[in-house]
């Protein structure tokens, strides 16, 4: 009997724990409830404001060469593509996890630009949680991390990082950046393992985007606040060590693409200093935001002395409180250091500034001044934050909103640019006209053409676009003319080659047609324009009655694509001319299955029916 009653004191404890264990679960989910109430709003205000974006399609602007016109990419997961990502520079950055983002993309959910969009939304609502948690978890100030984080959520200048498909890597360097100074600051007792994570996820963010490698920096500013303790450079020399060589390999991407800017060193100074305070003035007052803003070799003095005199007053005031408000030179740094790599000291292209460079800057900046006001504001607080904070979300959620919507299409996104910069925008004009060509209105986009060489007489696309505007009007010898500017200035263009070659073919010069766009072949073609060409190379060798020759170009281009019809078509029809009726008879079998209704088929088969017989 003792032995059972022992027993049975023995099994209540268990139970008693395992109800106080339950007990403590649903303790710990009550003590954050208002964590995750303030959580869910966030995530609320980033899907009203980005939703809209799942409606969006692709943009020709960077989109095109990088996702609808990239078979790599769009292939999915290959041995081919991994290695692609890994060693391609095209868009100026070397970006190996982003390309690998896109390609899972499309592996998993097609050509679906709204779901693409999904995944860029998505992206940014992860980052502002981030944020929100690493602030909360480190300073205890629910509300002042809410109000960091439902700004950074929803300002404006995020909207170029969330909407723009190509911006993909910005969203990956956050969510990666944020989670690995997360790991820092929980590796601050010496835990390897965080440690460990925190180096990883930094690789990850400069595999991402090497323009966040100044992270290296920031994450031992963070041990002094919000970790209150001293920075740790010692252990952060790995992460100097990768800093240094993914902006190593960044500059020499941008070099090799040919994107370093013709202006002087004195016109680069002049302009980042500029830069920093048109930053700040689009911070506070985020109005005439645009998707390309024009490089300019005069800036304002004006506009100089300005950002010298915000970067002299705020650097200044941040360190003379360092030790009474350690966040103020915490967030300023994040601020600056951050947009160093993207000022423009180092060659960046054609453009003065872009919104997208300040994606993860806005959120040092943003925990400065909210913490700031706190720490101003004292006992108001409770009255000053809320209607600060207000009113600031509001004013963001509409105005994200509004330009949000011009991302929707080519044509609006740069006639919207050209409203705000004015008419000297070579690039917006250029993919105006690009777009307007597309929709076969021709007229208006030669107008935009046209203005754009005039702004910019060197850049060889121009040129391409408007031989592709003329080739449509027929006007075949303007359009050769254009082409071969196109060629003088960039010979490494193989597309060019390409478009060359069928223009030459409209003007019956078939030889020099079939030479130029053989040239373009063996420079390197995508696969769509590669498909295109040979087709094309088939027709030449077809109308000089050279079948052999035609037959194997058309072959090779349903290589690339089985189901390409015309392809297809000419290939049956050539060899029904050189007298081949059983594999004449086979093509039009084919193309009697995929479309019964083609006439010129139909009568092929029935002729070739009669022969064989």
């Amino acid at each position: 009997m003792a032995k059972k009653s022992s027993q049975a004191v023995a099994a209540a404890p268990a139970g008693a724990v395992r109800v106080e264990a339950r007990g403590d679960w649903f303790a710990r989910i009550a003590a954050r409830k208002q964590e995750l109430q303030i959580g869910l709003l966030v995530a609320v205000a980033v899907w009203l404001v980005f939703g809209q974006s799942l409606g969006f399609a692709f943009l020709d602007y960077g989109d095109s060469g990088m996702l609808t016109d990239n078979p790599v990419v769009q292939a999915g997961w290959t041995t081919v593509g991994l290695r692609y990502a890994i060693e391609s520079y095209e868009t100026g950055s070397w970006q190996p996890v982003a390309w690998l983002s896109h390609m899972n993309d499309f592996a998993l959910l097609g050509i679906d630009a709204g779901a693409h969009h999904f995944v860029n939304v998505f992206l940014h609502m992860l980052n502002a949680l981030l944020l929100f948690g690493l602030l909360v978890a480190y300073t205890g100030a629910k509300w002042r991390s809410g109000l960091v984080a439902l700004l950074f959520a929803i300002h404006p200048l995020q909207v170029e990082s969330v909407a723009w498909l190509s911006e993909r890597r910005t969203l990956l360097a956050g969510l990666f950046g944020l989670a690995g100074a997360w790991a820092w600051l929980r590796s601050g007792d010496g835990n390897r393992r965080w440690y460990a994570i925190a180096i990883a996820c930094y690789a990850l963010t400069v595999m991402s985007n090497t323009a966040a490698a100044p992270l290296a920096i920031i994450y031992p500013l963070l041990d002094r606040w919000p970790g209150g303790r001293s920075p740790r450079w010692v252990q952060a020399i790995p992460l100097l060590g990768l800093s240094g060589v993914a902006l190593g390999i960044g500059f020499w991407s941008l070099t090799q693409l040919g994107g370093v800017t013709p202006f002087p060193l004195d016109a680069r100074l002049a302009n980042a200093v500029a830069s920093i305070g048109e930053y700040l003035g689009t911070v506070v007052w985020p109005a005439n935001l645009a998707a390309f803003y024009p490089g300019r070799a005069v800036v304002p003095m004006w506009l100089v002395a300005a950002g010298l005199a915000v970067l002299v007053l705020l650097t200044g005031l941040s360190i003379w409180q360092r030790t009474q408000r350690p966040f103020l030179l915490t967030g300023w740094l994040w601020f600056l250091l951050l947009l160093l790599p993207v000022l423009g000291l180092v060659p960046l292209g054609a453009l003065s500034r872009a919104d997208r460079f300040l994606y993860l800057p806005l959120a040092g900046l943003l925990t400065g001044v909210i913490w700031g006001i706190h720490s101003v504001a004292g006992r108001w607080e409770r009255g000053a934050l809320p209607v600060f904070g207000g009113l600031a979300a509001v004013f963001f959620a509409w105005s994200a909103w509004g330009q949000t919507s011009y991302w929707r299409g080519d044509i609006v996104l740069f006639e919207h640019a050209l409203k705000v910069t004015g008419d000297a925008n070579r690039v917006a004009h250029s993919q105006i006209g690009g777009a307007l060509v597309r929709l076969n209105q021709v007229e208006y986009a030669l107008q935009h053409l046209k203005r754009a060489i005039e702004l910019d007489p060197k850049f060889a696309p121009s040129y391409r676009q408007m031989a592709e505007a003329l080739y449509k009007r027929e006007l075949n010898r303007g359009s050769l003319d254009m082409l071969d500017k196109a060629i003088a200035l960039d010979p490494s263009s193989a597309r060019t080659f390409v478009d060359r070659g069928k223009v030459l073919r409209a003007l019956d010069r078939l030889d020099e047609a079939y030479d130029s766009i053989e040239k373009g072949l063996k420079m390197g073609l995508d696969i769509n324009v590669q498909m295109d060409a040979y087709f094309t190379q088939g027709m030449i060798r077809s109308k000089q009655t050279k079948y052999p020759e035609a037959i194997e170009r058309f072959q090779q281009a349903l290589e690339v694509d089985p189901y390409f019809y015309l392809a297809r078509k000419n290939l049956a029809f050539t060899y029904l001319r050189s007298e081949k009726y059983f594999e004449a008879e086979r093509e039009f079998g084919l193309l009697v299955r995929t479309n019964p209704n083609d006439e010129d088929v139909v009568k092929a088969m029935r002729f070739l029916r009669q022969r064989i017989k």
